[in-house]
């Protein structure tokens, strides 16, 4: 199964628009395209201790995929307490 474990992200104007995994960056949708492309790949945080797999969703509002994390010990987005990619 091939993964991706993300580590950091790049937010405009306070909206994730790209993420970081080691050296790599990818744009949100990038990422979504390779999520939806098969149902083996796969993307997740890891922060203390815990997985949280990454989702791709579709906003109905706004017209457009983002990515989320699939709730755990909270409902908030893992992906917005990742650090800003260097």
């Amino acid at each position: 199964m091939p993964e991706i474990q993300i580590d950091c992200v790049i937010k405009k104007d306070g909206v994730i628009a790209s993420v970081g995994s080691g050296a790599n960056r990818y744009t949100v949708q990038a990422v979504v395209d390779w999520l939806r492309q098969s149902p083996v790949n796969l993307c997740y945080t890891f922060k203390a201790g815990k997985k949280a797999i990454v989702e791709a969703r579709f906003h109905s509002t706004h017209q457009k995929w983002y990515l989320t994390t699939d709730p755990d010990d909270t409902k908030l987005n893992n992906l917005d307490f990742l650090p800003e990619c260097r």
